[in-house]
């Protein structure tokens, strides 16, 4: 009986440590904000702790305009992953990122807190009265690990700031009868109402352009074992005929 008794008493804790470990590596996503009193602007780093496995997202970040005005965006510096943001267009306060892995989100793609750092957005006060803690965050796609998660990664921030705020991703794009890149905003599949070109999500045309440089890659793979191929029985042909000659 004692023995049973320990044996569930070991099973349940062990069950309990996994369920512990589990909820520890569950993602989160998180906002920095600090003001520059020489530049007097605001800077807000988004990143997401957890984020192993992350193979693509696309993220929110609300503000008030009342307090802000969006000044400038700049992309985290990486090498395994893309990303893409900006201030999104016909939408006030509301400023969009999206990432996308070549594979997912591993170890090398972290900093030394174990951050994944996604972008910096800056921003200028509009007079005294704001605060840097203004701002909400939070995902409307979130793909890992060949899952969807999205409903489990939680907003940070002023959720306030999430009403009346339509997902959407902001990206450049060039039109035949323009040579100019234009921002437009696209938004999910299925979503109405959309005032972009394209009705999908922006990554699924990186993937397609990734996908069509690894295909070039590919045919020039093969043109140059092709032509090494074509060298090497020159090469033969030549050696054959010297044979002969002797």
């Amino acid at each position: 009986m004692k023995k049973t008794v320990v044996s569930l008493l070991v099973a349940f804790a062990m069950l309990f440590a996994v369920s512990v470990t589990a909820f520890a590596e569950a993602p989160e996503i998180g906002i920095e904000s600090a003001y520059d009193a020489q530049s007097d602007l605001v800077t807000v780093k988004v990143y997401v702790n957890n984020a192993l496995g992350l193979q693509a997202a696309d993220f929110n970040l609300g503000f008030s305009e009342d307090m802000y005005t969006f000044e400038e965006y700049t992309a985290a510096e990486t090498t395994g992953f893309m990303v893409v943001g900006g201030k999104a267009e016909g939408i006030e306060g509301l400023c969009t990122v999206s990432v996308i892995f070549t594979e997912k989100c591993v170890e090398t793609d972290l900093d030394s807190d174990g951050k994944l750092n996604i972008a910096t957005f800056t921003f200028k006060p509009v007079n005294d009265a704001y605060d840097i803690n203004e701002f909400c965050m939070w995902a409307s796609s979130y793909e890992a690990n060949d899952v969807d998660i999205t409903k489990t990664v939680k907003a940070v921030g002023n959720t306030v700031l999430q009403e009346d705020k339509t997902d959407a991703v902001t990206l450049k794009q060039t039109q035949a009868q323009d040579d100019n890149a234009q921002e437009k905003t696209t938004k999910p599949s299925g979503t109405a109402n959309t005032n972009a070109d394209l009705n999908s999500k922006w990554y699924v045309y990186l993937i397609a352009g990734v996908l069509a440089v690894g295909a070039i890659a590919g045919i020039a793979f093969v043109a140059i074992k092709s032509n090494h191929n074509n060298e090497e029985s020159e090469e033969e042909k030549t050696s054959d005929s010297d044979k002969n000659e002797e």
